[in-house]
C-alpha cells in the first residue's frame, strides 16, 4: 500500500508534464522539483514508520542514479533539460514498485513498447496520404530486396562455419557483415554452406530461414518507411519568427559564423534568438514530445507490475 500513493502521484505529475510538453514543449522546473521533494518527504515518512533509514536511502540512491543517467543524455544533447529533470525527480518519488527497481528505467523501456502503435499508425497514415512518400518507400524496398533475401543465407552460412571450426556462435557476426558486404564470392560461399546445413538439418534450417527472412524483411521495411517519414513527413518549413524553445532543427544551420546544431534536445532560447535575427525560413523536425510517450510507458509498466 505504501507504493500506491507515490505511484498515483507519479501518474498525476507525468500527466501534468505531458500537458505542458504538448502545449509549449517546456516542462516547468517547479513541477520536477515538487516531484523530487514529495519523493524525499514520503521516503522520510516511510523510514520513520519502519524505524529504518532504508526507504529514504533507496529513494536517494535511485534519484541520484536517475539524475546521473539523465544528465549524461542531456550532456550528449539527446534529452532536453526538462525531460532530464523530470526523469531524475521520478527516481526520488517512486524508486521501486511491486518488487521492480529502479522504476524509471523500467518505465523508459516500456515507453519504447508504448510508442510502437503510434509509429505504425503514423507511418500508415502518411503512406496512404503522400504519393511521393509511397514512391520513395517503394524505391528503397526494391533497392534493398536482394540484400534482405540474402541476409538469412549469410547468417546461416556464418553459423555453419562457426560450428564447423568449433567456435562460439557469437563470432559469426563479423563473418555475417563481411559476407553481406561482399558480392559474387560471398554469395557463393553463403549458398554453399547454407545448402550443406539444409542437407544436415532440414527442419532446423527451415525454421531458422523463415525466422531470419521475416526479421530481415521487417528491418528493410522499417528502414524504408523511416527514410520516407524523415524526408516527407517529419520535416516542415517555418518562419524564423515562429521558432520556439524545444523545436528541433531538421539540419544544422550556420548563422553569423556560428553553427546551430540539429540536436534531439531541441533549441535553446539563445539559439532561437540567434535564428530569429537571421530572418529566414528554417526547416524543423515534426516529432511527438517525449513526455507523453514516457507517461504511456510508465502507465504500461505499472499495469504490468500489478498484474504480475
Amino acid at each position: 500500500m505504501q507504493t500506491i500513493i507515490p505511484a498515483a502521484l507519479a501518474i498525476v505529475a507525468l500527466a501534468a508534464a505531458s500537458w505542458f510538453d504538448l502545449r509549449s514543449r517546456h516542462i516547468p522546473d517547479r513541477l520536477s522539483l515538487s516531484v523530487a521533494l514529495a519523493g524525499l518527504f514520503l521516503g522520510a515518512l516511510e523510514s520513520a514508520r519502519a524505524q529504518s533509514p532504508l526507504p529514504l536511502l533507496v529513494a536517494v540512491i535511485t534519484g541520484l542514479a536517475c539524475f546521473i543517467f539523465a544528465y549524461s543524455l542531456y550532456s550528449a544533447r539527446v534529452w532536453g533539460g526538462g525531460d532530464a529533470k523530470l526523469f531524475a525527480a521520478l527516481g526520488f518519488l517512486l524508486p521501486a514498485f511491486q518488487g521492480f527497481w529502479p522504476v524509471p528505467f523500467y518505465a523508459l523501456a516500456a515507453s519504447l513498447l508504448a510508442s510502437v502503435p503510434f509509429v505504425i499508425l503514423f507511418s500508415l497514415f502518411h503512406l496512404t496520404a503522400n504519393r511521393q512518400m509511397r514512391k520513395h518507400v517503394a524505391e528503397r524496398l526494391r533497392a534493398g530486396a536482394s540484400r534482405a533475401v540474402l541476409l538469412p543465407f549469410h547468417a546461416v552460412a556464418s553459423l555453419q562455419a562457426m560450428a564447423m571450426v568449433g567456435v562460439h556462435a557469437i563470432f559469426a557476426l563479423p563473418l555475417i557483415l563481411v559476407l553481406h558486404k561482399s558480392r559474387g564470392y560471398g554469395i557463393a560461399v553463403s549458398l554453399g554452406l547454407s545448402f550443406a546445413s539444409l542437407a544436415a538439418n532440414p527442419i532446423p534450417f527451415g525454421v531458422a530461414m523463415v525466422s531470419l527472412l521475416a526479421a530481415s524483411t521487417l528491418f528493410l521495411s522499417s528502414r524504408a518507411c523511416f527514410s520516407g517519414l524523415k524526408k516527407y513527413a517529419l520535416r516542415r518549413e517555418v518562419a524564423a519568427r515562429s521558432l520556439g524553445e524545444g523545436m528541433i532543427l531538421a539540419s544544422d544551420r550556420k548563422v553569423g559564423g556560428r553553427v546551430v546544431r540539429a540536436m534531439a534536445r531541441g533549441l535553446t532560447l539563445q539559439e532561437v534568438s540567434l535564428l530569429r535575427k537571421a530572418g529566414k525560413k528554417v526547416g524543423v523536425r515534426v516529432s511527438l514530445p517525449f513526455t507523453p510517450i514516457f507517461t504511456a510507458g510508465y502507465a504500461l509498466f505499472l499495469a504490468a507490475a500489478l498484474i504480475v
